[in-house]
């Protein structure tokens, strides 16, 4: 905020009408404050969110903590596939978790914003 001094003060200047003066001036302030703020505020745009999943980390302890990685695996050799079944159930269940929505957008939306996540496996896979 800034004082621009009184009516009177510009009157003696051989200024007439010191309202459109004034006028003026604010308005000039008021663009010179807002490409400032503009400047200020210049963000590069990412193709990458800002926003991350971290409420999983509690359920991915426990996971951790029963060792379901190990008794997947041995589920999974007879079965032949080309991807760890656990990494794909564990991350469809802590994505549930922290964001329940249908699993195209689980897949496309909530795995890429999760830390820790290993999400390598495709969405028909999924």
């Amino acid at each position: 905020m800034k004082a621009l001094g009184y009516a009177d003060a510009l009157m003696e200047k051989d200024i007439a009408d010191p309202v459109p003066h004034y006028k003026r001036e604010v308005a000039r302030m008021n663009a010179e404050r807002k490409a400032g703020m503009e400047r200020e505020r210049v963000r590069e745009i990412s193709d990458v969110p800002a926003t991350r999943h971290l409420g999983h980390f509690a359920l991915k302890a426990e996971d951790t903590a029963l060792g379901t990685a190990e008794d997947m695996a041995l589920l999974q050799t007879p079965s032949g596939l080309r991807f760890s079944l656990h990494d794909l159930l564990s991350s469809l269940v802590y994505a549930r978790a922290v964001a329940p929505c249908s699993k195209l957008r689980t897949f496309e939306d909530v795995l890429p914003q999760m830390e820790g996540v290993d999400a390598s496996f495709t969405l028909d896979q999924l």
